[in-house]
């Protein structure tokens, strides 16, 4: 089961809680996130985030983003003012799938 499920070219905004075993983290100590899609270790996708309330950020994908239909991993990559990164989720990657758009009947 995929944790992130998008549709081939879509053009939709993702909101992500970025969290520690604590809970929510404050995305203030952040300067910049980067959601990375990738496959065997190889990223192949970058959107940038926008930091918002309660630790939650925003990443808007365009069409060239969700283009190639298929199963990846995907985390975000929040770099604090000093340089010093973060990865979210910590433990495991998203398992992210890209699938075809309907066919209209």
């Amino acid at each position: 089961m995929a944790d992130l499920e998008l549709v081939k070219g879509a053009t939709e905004d993702i909101y992500m809680v970025l969290a520690d075993r604590d809970g929510p983290i404050t995305s203030g100590s952040f300067s910049t996130f980067t959601y990375e899609l990738f496959q065997n270790g190889v990223v192949i996708q970058t959107t940038s985030g926008t930091a918002l309330p309660a630790g939650r950020v925003k990443f808007s994908f365009d069409a060239t983003d969700t283009g190639t239909p298929g199963h990846y991993q995907g985390h975000v990559r929040a770099t604090r003012a000093n340089s010093t990164v973060a990865f979210f989720p910590s433990e495991r990657a998203h398992a992210v799938v890209i699938r075809e758009a309907p066919t209209p009947s």
